[in-house]
């Protein structure tokens, strides 16, 4: 079955033609715009394939905190930015049936908490437009309720005790270790004062198709993913260091010694190499 959620009439025809041509007849695939995340969530959830697509970079609907986010990083969902090859859509949907694509859990646990922390502001600013609305979302999201003076207080609170997000992922896997490779980008895959790339571990990075990549920094993620476009180093997800204190991780690229980066940000590694 195809589906195609997209609040853009056109759109959703002419993708709903050209896939039929392009998939075969048997396909079970949901293709839906970024904001049509409602519509494709009971599929998602239900493990079908669904490929979102949007005009923004996936960077920049990472700093939205758009729900959907999570899902990108997951085994039976991606996304793509318009304008997009439909060949590579179609490639995808098959790498996803075929049980080839790599599910990331830190990046889907990082976004998870960036998620969080806009839907903390989204009821904080909406609550004076629509209180029962948010009244309601609070309750059920954060398990807040009270009056909406008393809401405000406990959401601005919960906003700023976790405002980094220090240790949140320890919170959820407990002592499972998380699978993938943690490169870190200051000083190790990017250097001399932000303008030049460690070509080998890029390299590296690029070669390691078995396992989920992420890039991690101790700084500002957006600063730091601005950086990494600016020279052209757009395919690994970039997330902070302090959400995962207290976690262990697969395998850690740092160019800290490793009891000074385990001192530094709490974090164990199976196995740590220094840059």
């Amino acid at each position: 079955m195809l589906k195609v959620y997209d609040k853009e009439g056109p759109i959703k025809a002419a993708m709903e033609r050209v896939m039929g041509v392009m998939l075969p007849d048997d396909a079970n695939v949901v293709f839906a715009s970024i904001e049509n995340f409602d519509d494709a969530k009971k599929d998602l959830e239900a493990g079908m394939p669904v490929i979102f697509y949007g005009f923004d970079s996936e960077a920049s609907v990472r700093y939205q905190g758009k729900p959907a986010v999570p899902w990108f990083y997951s085994k039976n969902a991606a996304y793509f930015r318009v304008p997009f090859e439909l060949v590579e859509m179609v490639a995808m949907y098959k790498k996803i049936v075929a049980g080839e694509k790599i599910e990331n859990p830190a990046v889907k646990l990082a976004a998870r908490f960036g998620y969080r922390h806009n839907l903390i502001g989204k009821i904080l600013h909406d609550m004076h437009y629509k209180p029962e609305e948010n009244l309601k979302l609070a309750k059920k999201e954060f398990g807040i309720t009270g009056s909406i003076d008393e809401i405000r207080a406990k959401l601005n609170k919960l906003r700023e005790a976790s405002g980094e997000d220090v240790g949140l992922a320890k919170e959820v896997v407990g002592d499972k270790m998380i699978p993938g490779v943690f490169c870190d980008v200051e000083g190790t895959l990017i250097l001399n004062d932000r303008s030049k790339v460690n070509s080998d571990i890029l390299s590296t990075l690029e070669q390691m198709k078995d396992k989920p990549v992420t890039l991690w920094t101790g700084g500002d993620v957006k600063e730091v993913e601005k950086v990494l476009i600016g020279l052209k180093i757009r395919d690994f997800p970039v997330v902070g260091k302090n959400v995962f204190k207290g976690c262990e991780v697969e395998i850690v690229y740092d160019d800290l010694d490793e009891k000074e980066f385990q001192k530094q940000y709490g974090i164990k590694a199976k196995k740590y190499i220094r840059v």
